[in-house]
């Protein structure tokens, strides 16, 4: 199953139009994709690349003051990486 598998569900993102400032965002709490502020990236967000509940997939997290660079493996994130300030 794609990932984008997540966006083609009724209900799985908000219905209504995005402003030019909006980005979607995956919410790991609701499992849905939702509509947020560009500007806005709060401790608990992540960029993913593929789908956030399969193994294999990488993200971008904020750790602190760092960017950490996280791969889901057995069903755990683990850190390959850190860009430290």
């Amino acid at each position: 199953m794609p990932w984008m598998h997540i966006l083609q569900e009724p209900g799985d993102v908000d219905k209504s139009t995005p402003a030019n400032n909006e980005v979607l965002v995956y919410n790991s709490t609701t499992l849905m994709w939702e509509l947020k502020d560009k500007g806005t990236f709060d401790l608990t967000d992540a960029v993913y690349l593929g789908d956030p509940l399969v193994d294999g997939t990488w993200r971008i997290v904020r750790d602190g003051n760092n960017l950490s660079f996280q791969r889901r493996e057995l069903s755990v994130w683990v850190e390959k990486g850190a860009n430290v300030p």
